[in-house]
Order: structure tokens, then sequence, then C-alpha cells
């Protein structure tokens, strides 16, 4: 047979087969193989910009780098002109000038306004200014928006602008494109701060959307706002930010088909109305200490899968200050029965469908010893930590006292099977006695059942039999942060953990919480633990 002729290195090579496959290959290949097909050649990044799905442009505000808004605004006009029909369109600008927004304005949302047919569904705007410009392009680029994000707004007085954009602008453009999106939106957000929530026309704006699953406001709306939210027969998720204690949330109690509800600041108050909602999947409560009273409401909430708060607090006892002679002996006394009272704390209930129980602050752990899930629990503690109290916790000798080293224990044991991810802080306390001369290799033993891959120790001192049984109990230990005090003889014990791959020591760091000093992080593999402490000695 002959030879094939070699191919000319001055002809085009047949790109058809190659842009024949493209639009299958798309969603399989990562950005960087996307940037590399669109700078290939002409043809490949006609063909790549057609499957542009979303189209997002970013600005920090500062007038030196306008000119990369400026790119990105004749990158986007580019891609539209070669083809492209995105379904989203994000644009997060932080200006300072309105010369710089103009020119975006004008060679972006006029080619988005031109498409033909129209195939924006999903707009984000974070700080754009809302001017009558920007809502007729929308509204001519996205005539069926279901998905409508407006966040970052501070109201009346906007920081996204210079004062020359008024805030009656930017409240007259959202009722504009809450009237023109109000018949097939399905999600919306309203991140505007300052008078929203008082507008006499958002209740019937709202009541507008009957298709709405998903909403999310800045601020707590007034009654007559949140009673037109139960006309909603679609809207199944609520997020509503800003939340304080002089915010009344009794109209939640209405919104009865409610799956996932979110409240920023949430109140104890909101707790009764909140424990109405029993179709209740999904709850976030961030900045919410709940209390007993308030975590046995949350127990009655029969399809509740998903937790998030801020932590669990038990109640204190609060010690008498001693007054001398045998008032001093009696408030002793007291507060010995008190402590005693204390060390078994009622069990907490939870709700017996929960499945995931996520902390966004410490936690003490008489608080975690006391939880009581029906089932199978996951645990999101991870960076959140399990936090002692030096004046709670402590004798005035700085020793543990032997009710929180129970709790500790207690709360080593709730974690078995339910994280893999761990942070103590324990306040620099001195062992218990009860534990003997074992010391904190009775804590180890306690998490050994967990099998944690992560375990962050802040404020302990420990001695190399500690760090031995640390060694001997936890081999399962991938990550290991050591904020505290380890001695640095024992640092070679740390090579017995055979899947440590990530490590972080505070060699200079003493026994004292207020005075230390942190000379070095040493990050590194086990195998070169025998070289610092001869590095660092010598």
């Amino acid at each position: 047979m002959p030879a094939e002729a070699p191919p000319d290195p001055g002809q085009a090579p047949d790109l058809a087969g190659l842009l024949n496959v493209l639009p299958l290959l798309w969603s399989l290949l990562g950005v960087p193989d996307r940037r590399a097909l669109r700078t290939c050649c002409r043809a490949t990044r006609r063909t790549a910009d057609q499957q542009l799905d979303a189209l997002s442009a970013c600005h920090s505000g500062l007038p030196r780098t306008d000119w990369r808004l400026h790119l990105a605004a004749r990158a986007i006009r580019g891609a539209l002109e070669r083809g492209a029909r995105p379904r989203r369109l994000e644009l997060r600008l932080q200006l300072t000038r309105s010369s710089a927004f103009d020119k975006f304005r004008r060679l972006v949302l006029s080619r988005l306004g031109a498409m033909a047919p129209p195939a924006l569904t999903d707009v984000r705007l974070h700080r754009v200014p809302l001017t009558s410009e920007v809502v007729q392009g929308l509204t001519a680029a996205a005539p069926r928006l279901t998905v409508l994000r407006l966040s970052g707004y501070e109201l009346p007085c906007c920081g996204c602008m210079p004062c020359t954009w008024a805030a009656h602008e930017a409240l007259a453009s959202v009722r504009a494109l809450l009237r023109h999106a109000a018949p097939q939106l399905e999600e919306l957000e309203l991140g505007l701060t300052g008078g929203l929530a008082a507008e006499p026309w958002l209740p019937a704006a709202l009541q507008q959307c009957s298709r709405l699953a998903r909403l999310s406001l800045g601020e707590v709306p007034g009654e007559a706002a949140l009673g037109a939210l139960g006309a909603l027969p679609r809207l199944r998720a609520l997020a509503l930010r800003g939340v304080t204690g002089r915010d009344r949330l009794s109209g939640l109690a209405g919104l009865t088909a409610l799956t996932a509800l979110s409240l920023d600041a949430a109140p104890e108050a909101a707790l009764p109305a909140v424990a109405a909602l029993h179709g209740l999947a999904r709850l976030e409560l961030a900045g919410c200490a709940l209390r007993p009273e308030g975590l046995l409401l949350l127990a009655g909430l029969p399809q509740l899968r998903h937790l998030h708060v801020e932590t669990v607090a038990l109640p204190r006892q609060q010690a008498t200050p001693a007054d001398g002679g045998g008032g001093g002996a009696a408030a002793a006394a007291a507060a010995a029965e008190a402590a005693e009272a204390t060390d078994e704390p009622e069990p907490l209930p939870l709700p017996p469908r929960l499945e995931v129980l996520e902390l966004g602050g410490p936690i003490h752990p008489g608080a975690l010893a006391a939880l009581r899930p029906a089932g199978p629990l996951e645990l999101l503690l991870w960076p959140r930590c399990v936090l002692l109290e030096r004046e709670a916790d402590q004798d005035p000798y700085g020793r543990l006292q032997p009710a929180a080293a129970e709790a500790l224990l207690g709360a080593c044991g709730q974690l078995a099977g339910r994280t893999r991810a761990a942070c103590l802080s324990l306040s620099w306390p001195k062992a218990p006695y009860s534990w003997g001369p074992a010391r904190y290799g009775v804590l180890f033993a306690a998490l050994a059942p967990a099998a944690l891959v992560v375990l962050e120790l802040r404020s302990v001192v420990l001695w190399g039999a500690d760090v031995a049984a640390l060694a001997q109990h936890l081999p399962t230990l991938q990550v290991l942060h050591l904020i505290c005090h380890a001695p640095l003889p024992a640092w070679p014990l740390l090579r017995r953990l055979p899947r440590l791959r990530e490590l972080r020591l505070h060699p200079g760091m003493g026994n004292m919480a207020d005075i230390w000093e942190e000379f070095g992080d040493e990050q590194g593999c086990p195998v070169r633990l025998w070289l610092w402490p001869l590095a660092l000695m010598g």
C-alpha cells in the first residue's frame, strides 16, 4: 500500500470532527480545557461560546481598575455576537463612578436585549445601580424571568454609587422588576435594607408571584407582607435577614407549607411561631443560642432533618459571693450544692428525624453530652470547638473540676459515629485527680471510638506521656493542629501516626492563655519530626 503523504504544515487542519463533538464534550470539560479550546482558533471559539450557559462580571470598584470592567464588557459582548445564548447573568459590581457603569451598560445590556429569541431567565445583581435604564435593558433581555437576586443594597444611602443615585429610584426599579417578573418568578432575593420592608406596595407585589418557591428578604417585612406570603401556594423556602429582638415574627405561624426556613439572629420569642411549622425539613437559626426550653419546642417538629444554630446553652447556676464569717461558709455550701445539682444536666431531646446538627459557634461539653438524638445524627462542629470555661470549669488552683471532666468525656462519647473532625479548646486547665497518672490519655482514649480524621487541640499543657497517648489512641488522624504547649522531645512520638499528612505545632506557646509568644508554625510530614527538635534545640 502506498504510504500516506505527510500533512502540509501550511494547510489548515480539518476541525469539522472536533466542532461536531464539542457540544457533547463541553459539559465534561474543566475550566482550563474550556479556555484552551476558546483560544485555539476562531472556529472553536464560536462553537464554544454557543455552549455558554452563564455570563458573569466582577469589579472591585477601584478607579484604576475600570479598564478591567471595560475588557469584561467587550468579552461578554463578543461572546453574544458569536452566538452565545446564556440563561444566567451575574454582575457583582462595586462602582464609584457612574461613567464606568454607563459604558458597561451600553456594551452589555443593549446587546442582551437584542438577542433573538431571548434566553435569559436568571439575573443576579450585587450592588449594580438600579436605574431606569438598567430595568429597561433587563426587561427586554429577560421577558420570562424565573430567578431574580438583588443583594448588597443599603437604603436610603446606597454605598454602591454616589449620592446622585436616589433611594426612591432604586425602590421604583425594584417595583418595576417585580411587576415584570411576577407571573413567572420562582426564586426571589431582595437584599435591600433600610426601607423596603415598610413599602406599602410590597404585600401586593409578593401576592402576584403565584409561582414563587424560594424567597429571601434583607429585612423582616410587616405583618401584612408575611400574611401575603401565606397566600402563595408554591412557597417552600423562606430566608429573613436582619432579624432583631424587636421584630415580631408571629406571622410565620401561618406559613404552614414551608419546608425550609432561615432566620438571621432570631430571638427566642420567635421560637413558638417556628415550632408551629410542622412541615419544616431544614431550619437555620444563625446567631441563636438555644436553651433547653427552646430546644424542647423544636423537638416537636416531626419532619425536621437539618438544624443549624449558633450553639446549645445550658442554664448557669449563679453562686452568691462570700460575705465573710458564717455567711461565707453558707455561700460556699450553696455553691457546692448547686455544682452537684448541675453535674448531670437534664437530657436535651432532639427532633425525632433529625439527621444533621450544625453549630455556628462553640458549645460547652456539658451541653453536647446532654443531647439525646432519636436516631443516627451527623454533627457538624468543624471548625467550631468544644469549649471549656476557665471560671466555671476550674477550681481556684486551675485544675479541671470533676463535673467538667465527666462532661468532657461524655462529649467525646457523643462524637463517635457522628463526626470525623473535632476541635477542643480547654482553657489551660490542669488534669483532674480522677484521671490519675494517665492525665490526658484518658481524654484521648475517650476520643478513640470517634476515629477522628481531623483534630485541633487548643489551650492545654501536654506532657510527653500525653503525646504518646495521643499517637496510641488516635491512629486515624490525618490532620493534627496542636495549638497548645507540647514539649519538643515528644514531637518524634507523632511519627507513630501512620496517616498524618498535615501537622501544625506551636513550639513557643506557654501555659498561660493571655501571655504567650508563638515563635513559629511548623508544618510538614512525619518523616521530618526527628529533625525539628534537634534543629530548634541546637
